[in-house]
Formats: structure tokens, C-alpha cells, sequence
């Protein structure tokens, strides 16, 4: 599916993610963790920042830098005082202060740009291109969540955090719909996977660790398809460099990633839910009110798909423009059509 310098970074990502994982996995120490933590942000933004060809938001990298400052003081401020002041060396794996677990958690959710703090994701990502999309919206993320793993263990959170995440979904979806940069969908789409990966920490560890790798997965697809540079409005499936095949499978990355039925992150999704063994009218509601919005979200892009023809920031030909329109009035007649008897089901 990809060149030979494309299969060399897909295998590079692949084997940096599972360092990471393995490394954040068998580390017991929690101030080794803080050092890997710091140390994988510093090497994203360096390389953002020496990679960006002077395109990168000044404003954007400050205020990325300050929340991320911010959350590594708050998480080693709650370690300090969990480990001097209580004598816990063992602060992952049972904590003595309620206060402090709660301080670390803040301090991570910063770090990861979850609710409110996720301004920071959509400034950054709006001026980079597809390939530094993928190392920002992962690496970064890999030891706090598993961090977030390890302190949601130790708390009986209930329903509060799940309608925590749902909201983070239905907020990131409909801050989506206005945008047209793919970027950008790109960004307020990471937000909403975030908080499903939050809701899969609430979770069996197994579950919590198959959803990251099949978004790493999925999401690294569509950044090497899609390519190099970006366009200010929704690309154009059809400019993606090679054969018809790498366009549709880009275009189903996407659809594979919405989450909505019949497709596999639908499943997924639905047995993180069934997983959780809480259910209750709110998290009822919360539910709803996520599915929601990510569905406005990804029918906003078929909207998008069918009713923009030719108008790209990469001109495109009105044949092409019409194939695409009428294979997107196939995929939202098979969404709804199919996904409503799933439900029904």
C-alpha cells in the first residue's frame, strides 16, 4: 500500500509505540515514569519545531508548552508530597492520599489535552503536516494514559467519569462540524478518541490496550494516505498520491474510525460500553448525548463529501468531483440504512 519510505515509518511508529508501551508497562518506578513522560514531550515538540519549515503557531507552541508544564508540575508536586511526605514508595500501585491521586490525575488529563485544555491540540495541529499529526497525537500520549490506567484502579469513579468522557465527545464533535480543514478534523477527532480512551482505562486492561493500538493503527493509515502538506478545506480523497485503492481506503479509515454502524470501531465501542457493568440512566444519557455529536460530526463530513463537487484547495476535475459524490450517497445510504437495523437488532 506504501513506498518503500512509507513501510520504513510505519514500521519506525509501530515499534516506537510498543517501546513506549512496553516501557511504561514494567516501569514500577513512578519517577522513572515522570522522566520518560517529560522526555517523549520534549522530543515531539523539538521535532515539530524543527520540522514545521516556519509555518508553527508561536502562540500555539507557548500555550502548549505552558499546559504541559503546568501538568508535569502537578503530577511531580502530588508524587513529591505522596512519596517525602507520606513515605509511599509505592504510589501507582496504592496511594495514601486521596488528595494527591486526584492532583495527579489533573495533572495527566492536562498533559494528554483532555476538556478544557484541548485548545492546545487544534492550534498546534492546524499548521503542521500529516506525518507530524501522527507522532503528536500519539507519542505524547502513550505513558500518560497508562498512568491514567493505573490511578483509575484505585478509585471507585462510577458513573462521573464516564459522563466526563462522553461529554469531552459530544463537546470535540461539535466543535468539529464547523471545521473544514482535514487538520482539524483530524484534531477535534483525537479529542473524542481520547475520552473513548479514557472510557476503556474505566475498563479490563486488555480492552483498554486493543482500542489504543487499533486507533494507532487506523490513525496511522490515514496520515501516510493522506500524505505531506494538507489543505485548508476537506481534502480530496481523490488527489491522494497512488492507486484508487489507497483513495477508498482512506476513505474508509475515516469512516472506520467515526464509530458508526456497520463499521468496526461501532463494535468496539459497543463492547467497551457492555464491558463496563454500570449502567444507569445518566450514563444512558451520556452515552447518547457522545454518539450524537460524533454522529453530526462524521455526517457533516458526507455532507461535506457530497456537497462540495470540485471546490478543494487542490483543484479538482467535476468528474471526479461527481464519482465522489455519488460513492459518498452510497456510504450514507448504506450507514443509516444498515446501522438502523443493527439498532433495531
Amino acid at each position: 500500500m506504501f513506498g518503500g519510505k512509507k513501510n520504513f515509518l510505519v514500521v519506525f511508529y509501530g515499534l516506537g509505540v510498543l517501546i513506549l508501551f512496553v516501557l511504561g508497562m514494567n516501569m514500577f518506578n513512578i519517577f522513572y515514569m515522570w522522566m520518560m513522560m517529560e522526555f517523549v514531550f520534549f522530543v515531539v515538540i523539538l521535532f515539530l519545531i524543527k520540522y514545521s519549515k516556519g509555518e508553527m503557531n508561536l502562540g500555539g507552541v507557548i500555550f502548549y508548552l505552558f499546559v504541559q508544564a503546568l501538568g508535569g508540575v502537578l503530577f511531580l508536586s502530588s508524587m513529591l508530597v505522596e512519596v517525602f511526605y507520606f513515605g509511599n514508595y509505592y504510589y501507582l500501585g496504592s496511594s495514601v492520599c486521596l488528595g494527591c491521586l486526584y492532583l495527579s490525575i489533573m495533572g495527566v488529563m492536562l498533559k494528554v489535552g483532555m476538556f478544557p485544555f484541548y485548545l492546545q491540540v487544534y492550534q498546534i495541529m492546524s499548521f503542521i503536516n500529516f506525518e507530524q499529526i501522527l507522532l503528536f497525537m500519539l507519542y505524547p500520549k502513550i505513558i500518560p494514559v497508562i498512568l491514567v490506567y493505573s490511578m483509575f484502579s484505585q478509585l471507585d469513579l462510577g458513573g462521573g467519569a464516564l459522563m466526563f468522557s462522553f461529554l469531552v465527545m459530544a463537546i470535540s464533535a461539535f466543535q468539529g462540524i464547523k471545521s473544514s480543514d482535514m487538520r482539524e478534523l483530524l484534531a477535534w477527532s483525537g479529542v473524542g478518541q481520547l475520552g473513548w480512551i479514557f472510557v476503556s482505562a474505566l475498563g479490563a486492561f486488555s480492552s483498554f490496550v486493543f482500542f489504543f493500538w487499533l486507533y494507532f493503527f487506523m490513525l496511522m493509515g490515514l496520515c501516510f494516505l493522506i500524505g505531506e502538506g494538507g489543505s485548508k478545506l476537506f481534502f480530496d480523497f481523490f488527489s491522494v498520491r497512488g492507486s484508487l485503492q489507497n483513495r477508498y481506503t482512506g476513505l474508509f479509515l475515516v469512516f472506520f474510525m467515526s464509530g458508526l454502524a456497520p463499521f468496526l470501531m461501532f463494535y468496539v465501542k459497543l463492547f467497551l460500553i457492555y464491558s463496563l457493568e454500570c449502567f444507569s440512566m445518566g450514563l444512558i444519557m451520556g452515552v447518547l448525548l457522545g454518539v450524537l455529536g460524533m454522529s453530526l460530526f462524521y455526517v457533516r463530513i458526507l455532507q461535506i463529501l457530497m456537497c462540495s463537487g470540485s471546490v478543494f484547495f487542490f483543484q479538482s476535475s467535476i468528474s471526479k468531483g461527481s464519482a465522489l459524490k455519488g460513492y459518498a450517497k452510497f456510504l450514507f445510504f448504506f450507514f443509516f440504512c444498515f446501522g438502523g437495523a443493527l439498532f433495531l437488532v
